[in-house]
């Protein structure tokens, strides 16, 4: 529900699923503890005496102090995280720009195809890169710019037309 639902209203970017998968269930682990932990397993204190069990075990204060624990973690995350991304995003170094977005669509899309064509069930030849000649990515049919062109042969010799 988490993957669905978060990104898509927050509009948040998470293509590897982070969110459910580490704010969640790190959410759940911290909560799990605080109701379901014996006292057998908590540490002993220097006086000799144990932690509080679980909620489940003796009604403890524990889950609580495990809430606190989980907003301290978020509150410190968010801020820091705020300031991280913050700067990156002031100094331009958070996204690419809109056309270099679209050249790296253009060139994904094109390396698939090329591997479909030189796939092992293809006998159109042996090798992925056939031909010498580089590929040609248009951004734009309609733009009068030059057009990169990208040897992916990687001689360094990329060039305009």
């Amino acid at each position: 529900m988490t993957k669905g639902v978060l990104p898509v209203c927050c509009q948040l970017d998470d293509v590897v699923d982070a969110i459910p998968v580490h704010f969640f269930g790190g959410m759940w682990g911290v909560v799990a503890t605080g109701l379901l932990v014996d006292s057998e397993l908590m540490a002993t204190n220097t006086d000799g005496s144990k932690h509080d069990a679980g909620l489940f075990y003796d009604g403890s204060a524990l889950l609580g102090w495990q809430l606190i624990g989980i907003v301290a973690i978020v509150a410190w995350t968010a801020s820091i995280s705020f300031i991280i991304f913050g700067t990156l995003d002031f100094v331009g170094w958070l996204r690419l720009s809109e056309d270099e977005e679209k050249l790296a669509r253009e060139v994904y899309l094109l390396m698939q195809k090329r591997a479909k064509m030189t796939s092992p069930g293809n006998s159109s030849t042996d090798t992925p890169f056939p031909d010498s000649s580089p590929i040609h990515v248009p951004i734009d049919t309609t733009n009068t710019e030059p057009m990169t062109v990208i040897d992916l042969k990687d001689t360094g010799k990329d060039t305009q037309l």
